[in-house]
């Protein structure tokens, strides 16, 4: 009897829809990018290719290495693809990431590219990408220059298997080169009396069109790559510039994987972790600039991405004073029209600089603000204790929901011109004294008096 043992299959759990959230704009935001990119490093390779001269390339053969010039007009395409091409597309990944993290959803927060961090990193991301990948080409040809390759090889011949090995790896040029060698070898043996010039031409037609492949393949990895690089640093770019608005408090970051058989295991032991904004994850891998390791990728294709959880609210200075001596006696009353009509007429002006459309909590206002900290305690209010703000016309007034008892302890709904605001008001309370309380608690924060005599 034979026993046939497989393999356990990993689980995968499911995500909270927040994590899957960012994975799956992350993922989108991919497929729909990284297929321009690709397009456009291909033909920048074959531009290379093209430029150098097989008498250059027969000159690097004799002298063993590279030249300076060769080098250094690779280092100026490479400068010139980021600044014509690159920086571009970091840009335009980077305004992507900034709206993706969940906790900027509804907040008054637009994304500036020009701040220094935004142009900061475009720069030196630039500079290490030219550098990585001048280095990695120099390494590719050199490692065709061996002096194992060139006894196996006449100069010529040489010469022709580097020219389409410009834009490859040091591992992709040698796997090239192997496979050029082992199809040279079977056409001798298969058909001996074939001319040397046409095996070389077969073998030659057949190594091209490998590294054809060969180079669509890394110009995928290196748009998936530097896609999420950017990306991903422009969703981090965006919470700190949120938070330097004060728009958020204190904030962590939860590296989230895919959760699949698919996850590395670099990637599958940061899953869940958390830590602070300025702290960097603990992985290993070569390290291409200065705070990769903040976030995603941890190596090249990786589909990782970043959840962004508030901690605590954002802390306010400066916020008006407020004359509570309107909320210290009968405050369970129902006002009066001439009353509420007073109320908005003194707020009309404090109201119009805090209030304005849908609040994150919500989804149904949106508040913008010169102190957060009261459009916060607005919001909250309303949500569970059934405050209604209408705004009518151009004056902003504010009308006080009174309680119906027929309504078993929820405050009534009282009909606005916004109807979503009215459906987020809904949330029931236990007790009239909790009822009271609130309401007290709405009067304090919507009825500032800030005109003090």
């Amino acid at each position: 009897m034979t026993f046939i043992f497989h393999p356990p299959k990993r689980i995968q759990k499911t995500k909270p829809d927040s994590s899957q959230g960012v994975l799956d704009k992350l993922q989108n935001y991919l497929e729909d990018n990284t297929g321009g990119v690709q397009k456009i490093l291909c033909g920048f390779w074959q531009d290379q290719q093209d430029t150098i001269t097989y008498q250059e390339l027969r000159a690097a053969i004799l002298a063993g290495c590279l030249s300076e010039d060769i080098l250094k007009l690779w280092r100026q395409d490479y400068s010139r693809l980021v600044t014509n091409k690159l920086q571009d597309i970091w840009k335009q990944a980077m305004e992507a990431g900034s709206r993706s993290p969940k906790i900027l959803e509804g907040l008054p927060f637009s994304f500036n590219t020009q701040e220094p961090g935004v142009m900061d990193w475009i720069q030196s991301r630039g500079a290490a990408f030219v550098t990585s990948c001048v280095g990695e080409q120099k390494a590719a040809i050199q490692a065709l220059l061996s002096k194992k390759m060139v006894e196996s090889h006449t100069v010529d011949e040489l010469a022709r298997m580097i020219r389409p090995c410009i834009g490859l790896t040091e591992g992709q040029a040698k796997a090239n080169a192997r496979y050029y060698d082992t199809i040279v070898k079977n056409l001798k043996k298969e058909h001996p009396r074939m001319k040397p010039e046409s095996i070389q031409k077969k073998a030659r037609d057949a190594s091209l069109k490998y590294a054809e492949k060969q180079h669509r393949q890394r110009a995928m990895t290196i748009a998936q790559t530097e896609c999420a690089f950017a990306y991903n640093q422009g969703a981090d770019e965006g919470v700190q510039q949120a938070q330097e608005e004060n728009l958020l408090g204190v904030v962590k970051k939860r590296w989230s994987t895919a959760g699949n058989e698919n996850v590395c295991d670099i990637c599958r032991a940061l899953e869940g972790v958390e830590i602070d904004m300025d702290t960097e994850f603990d992985f290993k891998g070569r390290v291409l600039f200065a705070g990769q390791k903040r976030m995603p990728p941890a190596h090249p294709r990786c589909a990782c991405a970043i959840e962004y959880i508030e901690t605590s609210p954002p802390v306010f200075g400066n916020i008006p004073a407020i004359d509570v001596s309107i909320t210290q006696s009968d405050s369970f009353r129902e006002y009066s029209d001439e009353e509420i009509n007073s109320i908005a007429f003194k707020t009309e002006t404090i109201a119009s600089k805090y209030v304005s459309t849908a609040s994150k909590w919500s989804g149904n206002m949106v508040i913008t603000m010169m102190a957060w900290g009261m459009a916060q305690g607005i919001t909250c209010i309303m949500g569970s204790c059934g405050t209604v703000i209408l705004l009518q016309g151009i004056r902003q007034r504010l009308q006080l929901s009174c309680m119906n008892s027929s309504m078993q302890g929820r405050p009534a709904i009282t009909q606005a011109p916004y109807t979503a605001v009215s459906n987020a008001l809904r949330s029931p309370l236990s007790s009239l004294r909790q009822w009271k309380s609130a309401r007290q608690k709405a009067l304090r924060l919507l009825v500032p008096a800030m005109m003090k005599k």
